[in-house]
């Protein structure tokens, strides 16, 4: 670990840092703790005691409570997120796109983008949240169902992949995969993993990826590029290089002085903005915004093999009805599950199901037992949908109770499917027979302790 650390120190002094005698001291001091609040689930907007200066809906904690045990997480409440990594939200909020925008986060796990793009979107915006690797994807299903929202879409392909689409999206984020050197003071273990080699190794990974998805972006669409690495290489060097080799413009975002985020100038005079933990309560973080000006010919074809999905027929549609009043969103098949579309998407959802493999075809309904519907788990999730079952309340031990799937005890007569709820958010189904409450939280979420 010294050995690694003096390393890493070296490795600063080569970078164009002029503060890192306190960049270094900083990052030997606790993290600061950031949650980010749900607006969709919240009735009036929180009182933000120390406010995230470039996100309306988020502040710090002075201590890190045990979210895990707090039914207000896992009812979708809030988001516990790095304060820096925020600014991607200020970014999208600042390049104002029209209503009807497609949005892509191409290295979306575990989640916490794709949850702050989905508090931003429009009527009509669409949102892919996308991630390659199998079960990090698990996760950030989990946590885009737990936090509710219409006009979102789970994928887990290559970058590649989505050259098959075309020009499409108008707004990419491309968080990649870096050597994490931003996060060593949050995340102490990982210093483990750096070296100058992963270093070279994650930037010439990252302008691989960058490559492959350019042609899946629209004419003057938006490239927001990150990492939480402190290294020019991964940082400057890139951003020079991509748009060396395609007609790409830095766009500058207009930021306070006072937020204490350093705005940069690459070598080649594009705009950039770094996040130093002796600035800024928040970890490392590097970003930079470009504006594609002609579109970029992609070399790659597939088609995701499945079969299409389809428009539900009445029968599944009144059976819906009989749970939740859906009001003009569309209800979808695909095999034999049920998703919940908002108007207006089922078109570009099919297209993008004929080239990709989707994991999460918006807000799931659940699955058709010969002629009853038991309900998805997202379909509780979703705030904006009334309901034609009871729900009931439950204080905090029986809320961890049904979180760990464990026996639940009502008092009263009703019989049939009923959600529950912790201060007014629900939490899951159930379904209440004469003798006893079957508990349907997934098995996968449930809390193990």
């Amino acid at each position: 670990m010294t050995d690694l650390w003096a390393q890493f120190i070296a490795h600063l002094q080569e970078q164009e840092i002029t503060h890192r005698s306190s960049l270094v001291e900083a990052m030997k001091q606790p993290a600061p703790v950031s949650i980010r609040w749900n607006p969709a689930k919240l009735t009036h907007p929180p009182t933000l005691k120390e406010p995230v200066p470039w996100c309306s809906t988020a502040e710090y904690l002075r201590e890190r409570p045990s979210f895990y045990l707090d039914p207000l997480w896992h009812a979708g409440a809030y988001y516990v997120q790095e304060a820096s990594s925020m600014f991607t939200g200020y970014i999208i909020e600042s390049l104002s796109l029209p209503n009807g925008s497609r949005y892509l986060d191409l290295c979306a796990a575990p989640g916490g983008k794709s949850t702050h793009i989905a508090s931003l979107l429009k009527e009509d915006d669409l949102l892919v949240a996308n991630e390659t690797i199998a079960s990090r994807n698990n996760i950030l299903v989990e946590n885009i169902t737990r936090w509710g929202k219409d006009g979102v879409v789970v994928t887990q392909n290559s970058p590649a992949a989505f050259q098959s689409l075309g020009p499409w999206f108008d707004c990419m984020v491309v968080d990649a995969p870096c050597s994490g050197s931003g996060l060593f003071r949050k995340m102490p273990e990982a210093i483990q993993e750096w070296s100058t080699e992963s270093v070279a190794n994650c930037a010439v990974r990252q302008n691989s990826i960058l490559e492959d998805i350019l042609p899946a972006l629209q004419q003057n669409g938006y490239l927001i590029y990150a990492t939480c690495s402190f290294s020019h290489l991964e940082n400057e060097a890139n951003v020079d290089s991509i748009c060396s080799r395609f007609p790409l413009e830095s766009i500058d975002i207009a930021v306070p002085e006072a937020w204490g985020i350093l705005r940069r100038t690459t070598k080649n005079g594009h705009t950039c903005y770094h996040f130093h933990p002796d600035r800024l309560e928040g970890e490392g973080f590097f970003v930079a915004v470009m504006q594609l000006r002609e579109t970029v010919p992609g070399t790659v074809t597939s088609n995701s093999g499945q079969p299409p999905i389809q428009q539900a027929d009445e029968n599944i549609v009144a059976a819906v009805q009989g749970i939740a009043d859906t009001g003009n969103r569309e209800v979808i098949s695909f095999k034999d599950a049920y998703f919940l579309l908002p108007p207006r998407q089922f078109y570009p959802i099919a297209q993008l199901h004929s080239h990709l493999y989707i994991k999460l075809h918006g807000t799931a309904i659940g699955e058709m037992k010969g002629k009853n519907l038991v309900p998805a788990h997202g379909l509780a999730m979703h705030p904006q949908i009334t309901f034609n079952v009871p729900d009931f309340p439950l204080d905090a031990a029986s809320a961890l109770s049904y979180l760990r799937k464990s026996d639940i005890y009502l008092d009263n007569n009703y019989t049939g499917w009923a959600t529950v709820s912790y201060n007014g958010l629900r939490l899951g189904w159930i379904k209440k027979i004469p003798q006893r409450i079957n508990n349907y939280y997934p098995m996968g979420y449930r809390l193990r302790k």
